[in-house]
């Protein structure tokens, strides 16, 4: 599933749409439970937010990680998203393997399955780290303006950049750099 068909709030009604806000009103119903939707969680911070009492579960799924799986349980996963690796549209690297040099920056998140995906694909390279709200349309853009090299990211959400602004980035390889679940 493309990250937008999974969850996205509807501008003109303010209702939450997709696959997960059904899944989530299908388990509450099954388990008797009550899900409100208070907060926006960010990805870097969930588990505190957890530990807080800010909310009692993140509801808009997650990339299994060691480092969340200490502080919170996590379920069998129900869709797999993987990150794709974007760049300029006048960048003419051959292979992925170019971009693992001290010279490179990439998009990272603090505290996610994305920095280690950064660690460990591309070792060498220089982990720029992203805002804690930051989305994946923001590293886009970073890269359409030169502040990063590589940008990893849901497909469907690189799709829409390149629809959106034409010429600036594209596509490097159709297959993922790494699978999340």
């Amino acid at each position: 599933f493309p990250s937008h068909d999974m969850l996205m709030k509807n501008e003109q009604t303010g209702q939450l749409e997709g696959f997960l806000p059904d899944l989530m009103a299908e388990i509450a119903r099954v388990a008797e439970i009550k899900i409100e939707w208070t907060a926006i969680v960010d990805w870097g911070t969930q588990v505190e937010d957890i530990k807080s009492g800010k909310v009692d579960a993140m509801c808009a799924g997650s990339w299994e990680g060691a480092n969340r799986g200490k502080y919170a349980l996590q379920t069998t996963p129900v869709a797999y998203q993987g990150l794709y690796a974007f760049v300029r549209e006048n960048d003419n690297r051959n292979s992925i393997s170019d971009f693992n040099h001290p010279n490179v920056k990439i998009s990272t998140w603090e505290n996610t399955p994305v920095i280690t995906a950064q660690r460990e694909t591309f070792p060498n390279a220089q982990g720029v780290p992203m805002p804690a709200m930051a989305t994946n349309g923001e590293a886009l853009m970073q890269l359409a303006t030169g502040k990063l090299d590589l940008a990893l990211a849901d497909l469907g959400e690189g799709q829409q950049f390149i629809k959106a602004n034409p010429g600036k980035i594209k596509l490097f390889s159709t297959k993922p750099i790494v699978t999340g679940k």
